[in-house]
This record gives structure tokens, sequence and C-alpha cells, in this order.
């Protein structure tokens, strides 16, 4: 007996040999004579399985497709962006021992207690700052 898997916007939403669901509930059906196994290794950072209908082959298989961040993922990267904002290098600043300071694409630690200078930037002044991470 053929499977009936029930999709809406894309996204398998159920399985049924029964077809209960109606239109208003159900974007598409599709008739399938097997579903495959959903996978065991992991679709890669970012991605997540979805089960996509081929109409040529009238087949289903599973395909890694990039998947929407999250409200919490959205806002984590907004907060980092803001820090780095916000802890950016600027000259005129006093800092401290251990401050952290983006520039440049890298992140730097403060070694020595001083007011920043145009002239003693974190990628010259390596008496006061140390490369902490490097993005």
């Amino acid at each position: 007996m053929a499977e009936i898997l029930i999709l809406k916007n894309g996204s398998m939403i159920a399985r049924t040999t029964d077809s209960t669901a109606t239109a208003e509930d159900v974007f598409s059906l599709q008739m399938v004579d097997a579903a495959p196994e959903y996978p065991t290794e992991s679709p890669g950072r970012g991605k997540t399985w979805q089960l996509q209908y081929d109409e040529d082959t009238q087949t289903l298989a599973w395909v890694a497709t990039a998947r929407p961040l999250s409200a919490e993922e959205r806002l984590d990267s907004l907060e980092g962006q803001m820090q780095q904002i916000t802890l950016a290098w600027v000259a005129g600043e006093a800092v401290a021992v251990g401050d952290k300071r983006y520039y440049k694409g890298v992140w730097y630690e403060c070694l020595q207690a001083h007011t920043t200078q145009s002239d003693w930037t974190p990628d010259t002044a390596i008496a006061l700052w140390t490369v902490v991470r490097a993005e």
C-alpha cells in the first residue's frame, strides 16, 4: 500500500495510510511507495534534514537544507555584533589590564594600563596588547 505523506509549506507534518487531513490543513499530498529512513549522520552546521519529493522519479529523499536561525540564535548573533561595536578599540580611551578590544577583525587583550592613542593601535603596540582571537 502506498504511504501518504502530508506536507505543509514543504515540510512533512505527518505520515499516514489514511487521508484524514482537510485541504485547509494540508499544503500538498504526495503518494509514494516508501519513505526513506531518517538519516543518522549530522546534516552539517546550520542545516537540517528535510524530505523532498522528486516529481520526475516520484521518490522522496532526505536533503540537507539551510535552516533559519531561531529567535535565540538571532539574538545571540546580534548581541555578539553589539559587543564588537561596544568593545571596538578607539583612540583616547583609558584601558586597564585584561580589557578586551576589537580592532580590524581581531580581539586583543590589554597587557598594560594606558590611554589609547591613534599611533598605538593594538596591531602595532605589541607591548600593550596581545591577540586573543583572530576571526
